[in-house]
């Protein structure tokens, strides 16, 4: 039995080498987006790890931390940045082959961009938060005077007051321009509502958006580097006009493990527990309620997959993109699925196989 890697297209090499510095560029014209925009070049960038010419890849992934230097960032969150995006990077370079494959892989890549991200945005308000300054509070008060500062700043609130966005201050029945030009009374009250709501925001959906994000990302870029080069060609010397082609893994077949449902169920716990304390507690029970959440909406998501491109793999394009509208659009669905998975088999066990097999044994004359 010989088995021999599979080393992917140039076309694959050369495409994700472009993403990667679209992105370098994007930071360029909006440094405040520098972590978001370093968690999807993790996608790019940890797959090309395995291959030649390394250094390509990197440079792009230092831009957003020189932008954010250049604009007087705080040193702490320059460095939190670089760490942020090197360390998966390192992950995936010493990352051996015959350990990518392992179903703990995921895991390690998800902790790592979970830690460090949480420390990259607690490094951007440091200087506020030894203040006493909440990370809600600091970005109400960067995005209200970025309002303030802005030259259309009364055609924005404006609208946002009759869009619904920001209710009417007591005592007024009727908004116009002259009120947010000439009243200086009602326009603190617009400040304040605006700071309010803002921080409403940053509460609610932070969390959330973080915790899915990285749980997203960590899982991707393993599938990506498992996609690019996790395939190989297995030879049998008592068959030699056969060729059986393993392809590596893709996300239609997702699972959480045994033991993950028990974690899942721990975190759970923890969230009915603690969900109605206050402060840090509080914020960790969402955290876990976040991830039990995103774990099940990912497996859900990986069911439709799989239950789409069964009988036809080339609708896997189709599926990915249904995946994605019910991820943002009605996540209930997917989150219901992933729970009741196990519960109804949506996918059997027979069925697996068999989509494995067809995947993984393909013959070649």
């Amino acid at each position: 039995m010989q088995v021999i890697p599979l080393r992917p297209q140039r076309r694959h090499i050369v495409s994700k080498r472009i993403a990667l510095y679209v992105l370098a560029a994007l930071s360029l014209f909006f440094p405040a987006l520098a972590l978001p925009l370093e968690m999807l070049m993790l996608l790019f960038a940890c797959p090309l790890m395995k291959g030649e010419k390394v250094w390509i890849a990197l440079l792009p992934l230092a831009v957003p931390s020189v932008v954010s230097a250049v604009q007087h960032a705080s040193y702490i969150y320059v460095a939190m940045l670089l760490l942020f995006v090197f360390v998966p990077a390192g992950i995936a370079y010493f990352e051996k082959p015959e350990e990518m494959a392992k179903s703990s892989r995921p895991l390690i890549y998800i902790m790592v961009i979970m830690v460090t991200a949480v420390l990259t945005l607690w490094a951007m308000y440091y200087d506020k938060w030894c203040e006493g300054i909440s990370l809600a509070e600091y970005i109400a008060t960067e995005a209200e005077q970025w309002l303030m500062r802005h030259p259309k700043r009364t055609e924005l609130l404006y609208q946002a007051l009759a869009a619904g966005v920001l209710p009417v201050p007591e005592g007024y029945q009727q908004v116009t321009l002259l009120n947010l030009m000439l009243d200086p009374v009602f326009l603190g009250e617009v400040r304040l509502m605006l700071r309010t709501r803002i921080m409403q925001l940053v509460e609610s959906y932070v969390p959330s958006l973080l915790v899915q994000g990285c749980i997203i990302i960590g899982l991707f870029v393993h599938l990506r580097i498992l996609r690019m080069w996790g395939s190989f060609l297995v030879a049998d010397e008592n068959e030699p006009k056969k060729v059986r082609m393993a392809l590596a893994p893709a996300y239609s077949i997702v699972r959480v493990p045994p033991q993950g449902h028990a974690l899942l169920g721990l975190c759970l716990l923890f969230y009915m527990l603690f969900w109605g304390s206050d402060g840090f507690l509080q914020r960790l029970a969402q955290v876990m309620y976040y991830t039990v959440e995103a774990a099940y909406q990912l497996q859900g998501g990986a069911v439709i997959c799989e239950r789409i491109i069964r009988k036809n793999a080339d609708r896997r394009v189709l599926a990915g993109v249904l995946v994605a509208v019910l991820y943002a659009f009605t996540p209930i669905v997917l989150f219901v699925i992933g729970c009741f998975n196990n519960v109804f088999s949506f996918r059997s066990d027979a069925g697996d196989d068999k989509n494995e097999r067809e995947k993984n044994e393909e013959e070649e004359p």
